[in-house]
């Protein structure tokens, strides 16, 4: 292996370190990097969320059929897999739709809202999609059925006919951090709704499994990792590098560890990505076998 004795970059004027300059050259600060559980925004701040969250717990209550119509990328497989775990963990009657990439293209469309209907959906919810499914939306407006949109994607137009739409990019929407990966959205909306169906310890035990999709949707969406995806990208590393219990503390190490010992665990198992899952997960979809990969988590 070559060895250089001086480093060089693409960065005017003396620096202190190679990781001063790598930051330097990226804009970028310690400070936005610096980032604990502490960022992590209210799922409330969300436009819709509120709504979305009551009629989902509506839905699963009542036993009605939930259908979630995902996309054929990482990050909507992720999406539909989290909701689909947390919908079964819940009792709940569900099923799931994934488009073909080349046969259906992206988003859900009339012939996708049909095949929701035809396995006799009560409520659908789309995650990853949905911000510009107008004529979908219209036809399921039209056929009496709720549609929950999950989306993070940037809205271009009005808004389509929906029950709700919770995405961070709508016009009207707040929310303190637009970087959000679909992925990312739709475990905002499971955090909030796992309050009505699981208490203390067992939620936070379970919203901390689901980070690992989580940080899995959201690299290979090639998001940005700063301010909460930071957070839910190292929490999720660490929840697949290794064991869930911090060394000699008997405690969970996931999102809501907040321990010295729990921190410095997360760091030192979470240091790599196991980028294998994301070839695999995107060269299915490319090969259209992502049916068999999308029921359950991987």
């Amino acid at each position: 292996m070559r060895l250089y004795p001086v480093w060089q970059f693409a960065h005017e004027g003396p620096y202190q370190s190679v990781y001063d300059a790598l930051l330097a050259v990226r804009h970028l600060t310690p400070q936005q990097l610096a980032v604990g559980p502490e960022a992590l925004h209210r799922p409330e701040l969300l436009t819709d969320l509120t709504r979305a969250t009551t009629r989902l717990e509506e839905s699963i209550r009542r036993g009605e059929k939930i259908v979630v119509f995902g996309d054929y990328d990482v990050d909507g497989i992720s999406s539909t897999a989290v909701m689909l775990d947390f919908l079964d963990a819940c009792g709940a009657r569900c099923d799931y739709i994934l488009p073909d990439r080349h046969n259906d293209g992206y988003g859900i469309k009339p012939a996708g809202l049909r095949r929701a209907l035809e396995k006799g959906a009560d409520l659908i919810v789309t995650v990853d999609n949905g911000i510009s499914a107008f004529e979908a939306l219209e036809l399921a407006k039209a056929e009496g059925i709720d549609v929950i949109v999950i989306d993070h994607h940037t809205q271009t137009r009005d808004l389509p006919p929906a029950h709700s739409i919770v995405n961070p990019n709508r016009r009207d929407c707040d929310y303190p951090f637009k970087g959000l990966a679909g992925v990312g959205v739709s475990f905002k909306v499971v955090q909030a709704l796992s309050e009505a169906f699981m208490d203390g310890g067992e939620r936070r035990g379970y919203l901390n499994s689901l980070l690992d999709l989580v940080a899995l949707g959201t690299v290979a969406d090639v998001a940005s990792v700063l301010d909460e995806n930071r957070v839910l990208v190292r929490h999720g590393h660490c929840e697949r590098a290794g064991s869930l219990t911090a060394a000699g503390t008997g405690r969970p190490a996931g999102l809501l560890d907040r321990t010295a010992n729990g921190a410095q665990a997360e760091r030192r198992r979470g240091r790599r990505l196991k980028r294998n899952r994301v070839r695999k997960l995107a060269s299915a979809q490319r090969l259209g076998s992502k049916m068999t990969t999308a029921p359950h988590p991987v």
